[in-house]
């Protein structure tokens, strides 16, 4: 197989992958008020109305790093 063939499948892979990552409705909707401000995940699980936030996550003082998201 060519460099170029690899390199051409290794992308699909990986593209694939992403769509399947954005594939669910509520995953679209946090990327959204992502675009719009630096969220806590706290913050993204009230926005969203997702319900319940992992305890590992509950009360994280600190925020996870800042995606920069835009939709168009």
């Amino acid at each position: 197989m060519s460099d170029a063939r690899r390199f051409k499948s290794a992308m699909y892979e990986q593209l694939a992958r992403l769509g399947k990552g954005l594939a669910a409705p509520k995953r679209l909707e946090l990327l959204d008020l992502l675009s719009q401000a630096p969220r806590t995940v706290e913050a993204l699980a009230n926005a969203s109305e997702i319900g319940s936030v992992s305890p590992s996550f509950r009360g994280t003082k600190r925020s996870l790093p800042t995606v920069a998201v835009r939709i168009v």
